[in-house]
């Protein structure tokens, strides 16, 4: 899907300075974070300009299915004796870096002075970066800098978290398969296999008329293993059993939610999920 970019740029008040080229980068004060994109985007930016950094929409962390665009506001202070021209303005450059450190996104974009919570001599550069469609953020932790004419101010991070329940993902990859029924007294159970891996090959199950959710990762070499996590609806739900390719049990046990959750995570990003 191809990432689109919305550039805000915003101002808060003017102030009066004796026009100069100013001496020094200004003092980097602090990064903010809000998100919009959807039904609220209006009322979400109206908000920002007008109660700064009071709004209540900051925020660092954001829930990956409901997250359009990610803005970064940066708020600098500067000096009495450090003065720019209003004619001039001021130009920065924002940076959004992926999780593992790689550049997602850059921008570089003329401001003019303004001053932030009514003090003199401060001003706040806006950014964004996102889709108009919510749901494509990758989950991570993202740093986002800025710098002004070359030299770097200070940075920022905000967080995508996975908020979906891989349970009913995994249901809805299942159900996009083929209906089977393996024997005539047996439920039915739909599955879906991917050969993404270089490793293993993926099946998703679930069981119509028990509710059970079970992922498969299955050896492409006969010395592979086979490990089976299943979601039922017994006391304790989660549950994993790893096998030899001649199905010769080597364990089974219960495991935390949380491990069968980052296993079905694993295994459901081979179907776009």
């Amino acid at each position: 899907m191809k990432k689109i970019v919305l550039v805000m740029l915003t101002v808060f008040c003017f102030f009066a300075v004796t026009p100069n080229v100013f001496a020094r980068p200004p003092k980097f004060v602090k990064m903010l974070f809000f998100e919009s994109g959807g039904g609220n985007s209006e009322e979400v930016l109206l908000d920002v300009r007008i109660c700064g950094a009071d709004s209540k929409y900051y925020q660092t962390e954001f829930p990956k299915s409901k997250t359009h665009f990610v803005h970064a506001l940066a708020v600098l202070q500067f000096d009495e004796d450090n003065l720019f021209t209003l004619d001039e303005g001021i130009e920065l450059m924002f940076r959004y870096y992926n999780p593992d450190g790689s550049l997602f996104w850059e921008g570089k974009y003329k401001q003019w002075p303004g001053c932030f919570d009514d003090s003199p001599g401060s001003f706040s550069g806006m950014i964004s970066c996102g889709w108009e469609q919510p749901g494509n953020w990758p989950v991570g932790t993202y740093t986002v800098k800025v710098w002004m004419e070359g030299n770097f101010l200070g940075q920022g991070s905000f967080k995508i978290y996975e908020d979906r329940d891989p349970i009913d993902i995994g249901k809805k990859v299942a159900m996009s398969g083929e209906l089977k029924q393996t024997k005539k007294k047996e439920p039915y159970w739909i599955k879906r296999s991917s050969s993404s891996s270089a490793t293993h090959s993926f099946r998703v199950m679930f069981y119509v008329n028990k509710n059970w959710v079970i992922f498969f990762e299955m050896p492409k070499s006969k010395s592979g293993e086979l490990i089976m996590w299943v979601k039922d609806r017994s006391s304790n739900p989660y549950k994993k059993r790893v096998s030899t390719s001649d199905n010769k049990k080597k364990s089974y046990g219960p495991v935390t939610k949380s491990e069968f959750e980052q296993a079905a995570w694993r295994i459901l990003k081979y179907f776009d999920y």
